[in-house]
């Protein structure tokens, strides 16, 4: 058995009262906190697309949100299996299998953080357009929405005949 002999302890209880004392110091009048890990503002955004093959090519793309001076995107990961993965310069994604014939969930992740903006706004109450001219541009298909699909007209309008121009559009979706 070690024996701790009267200086010993008294140099251990003095070591201990000058830490002690530090640290009250630091905490009571100097104005500090113990240390914690804050949580770092912002969102973790989980993108997940439960997707069906048929036995054909599948080409999924998906817009991702761009870096700008008041939003920064950091942490992205890919989980997309079996599925190649690109990221094309203007930030959109692109999943790919060839003969893709079985069920796969595509999954990416990204953490955002944004920036508060105040933007002064006229003192008016602002008008929505009723110029159904206006939302043609929105309605035409794209490379990306192909509206004009007889799959996806089907789904659409189930039952209905096929509508002409934007404005039939909108009266159908205003019923």
């Amino acid at each position: 058995m070690i024996q701790i002999g009267k200086l010993e302890a008294l140099m251990a209880l003095l070591l201990s009262a000058l830490v002690l004392g530090l640290i009250g110091y630091k905490r009571l009048v100097l104005g500090y906190t113990m240390a914690s890990v804050d949580q770092e503002p912002g969102y973790q955004v989980t993108l997940k697309v439960d997707v069906e093959g048929s036995g054909r090519d599948l080409n999924v793309r998906f817009p991702l949100p761009m870096q700008t001076e008041r939003q920064s995107i950091r942490r992205e990961v890919d989980e997309s299996g079996v599925f190649q993965f690109r990221l094309t310069g203007n930030r959109e994604a692109n999943w790919f299998a060839p003969s893709f014939g079985s069920k796969q969930a595509l999954q990416y992740k990204f953490f955002a953080q944004t920036q508060a903006r105040d933007f002064t706004l006229e003192n008016q109450t602002i008008q929505p357009s009723t110029d159904f001219a206006n939302f043609a541009q929105y309605l035409n298909p794209t490379e990306l929405v192909q509206t004009e699909d007889p799959e996806i007209e089907s789904l659409a309008w189930p039952g209905q005949v096929s509508v002409s121009s934007p404005r039939m559009v909108l009266r159908k979706f205003s019923m």
